[in-house]
């Protein structure tokens, strides 16, 4: 649950929550940059040093070869500046985010953390001038890599104490529309659910896609729990909302789960 500490933390110990604030990311992004200041005057340095003609010694002699007195191109790859960076960290880390979900549907696996890690490791490396399309996909490679990498470690955890589940309406609200004020209600719900077991169970099986089995096993308790937990939280959910949960449920994430399912 969001509650709980992170479970795929860096050696280090250090974590990050389940949601992270734009200044704390870009601010662990630059920290991963290092100086802009010493960087530019860098590669000033280099340029104008690689611009310049050879002396020969003699005033106005022409170049001994032509191909010398053409500018030597910069060998210093120019990054994205701190203004690129910020922009596409805050474009990007929502599509990330789902992504390493959408690759990882487990409640056990800290998405938040392979995310900002991804963007902290990626962002400082971008060249100048990198599309968004092509910088989502350098970010996303490295986030489903960390995922998979730390995947041994979190598939073999078991309890409802080991899972943490991510606000669906950080997941979810930027592909909302205006017009999409039900389900923004019904993620509310959600997220808003008092009793951990139900909103566990309820999640692992219609967010996630998991069977009662699957479920069971991994929290530790029958089949059968498992199915009446999630009858109960279908019907108190449905009782708050208003409307048949299964049905907005379906129509919300069925296709998403259809598809997960088919990989």
């Amino acid at each position: 649950m969001s509650s709980n500490p992170p479970l795929c933390s860096p050696p280090s110990g250090d974590s990050s929550s389940q949601t992270t604030d734009d200044t704390v990311l870009a601010a662990k992004v630059d920290e991963a940059l290092g100086d802009d200041v010493a960087l530019a005057a860098e590669v000033d340095e280099v340029l104008e040093a690689e611009s310049k003609p050879e002396d020969t010694g003699l005033i106005g002699a022409p170049a001994a070869d032509e191909e010398d007195a053409k500018p030597v191109e910069s060998k210093v790859a120019l990054k994205v500046d701190k203004a690129r960076r910020l922009e596409l960290m805050r474009g990007l880390k929502h599509k990330v985010r789902y992504g390493v979900f959408d690759a990882f549907p487990d409640p056990r696996c800290n998405i938040e953390y392979f995310t900002v890690e991804a963007l902290t490791q990626v962002l400082p490396t971008l060249p100048a001038g990198i599309s968004d399309e092509d910088a989502f996909e350098a970010v996303m490679d490295v986030a489903v890599q960390l995922a998979a990498d730390a995947r041994p470690h979190f598939v073999s955890l078991r309890g409802i104490s080991r899972t943490q589940l991510f606000s669906l309406q950080t997941l979810y609200g930027f592909r909302l529309k205006k017009e999409d004020s039900e389900f923004r209600s019904l993620l509310i719900a959600i997220d808003s659910m008092p009793d951990d077991e139900e909103a566990v169970v309820f999640q692992m099986i219609t967010h996630c896609g998991w069977t009662n089995k699957e479920t069971a096993q991994v929290l530790g308790i029958s089949g059968g729990q498992a199915s009446k937990i999630m009858k109960r939280a279908r019907e108190k959910l449905t009782a708050t909302i208003g409307t048949p949960v299964e049905e907005l449920m379906e129509s919300f994430f069925g296709h998403d789960i259809a598809r997960r399912k088919q990989k």
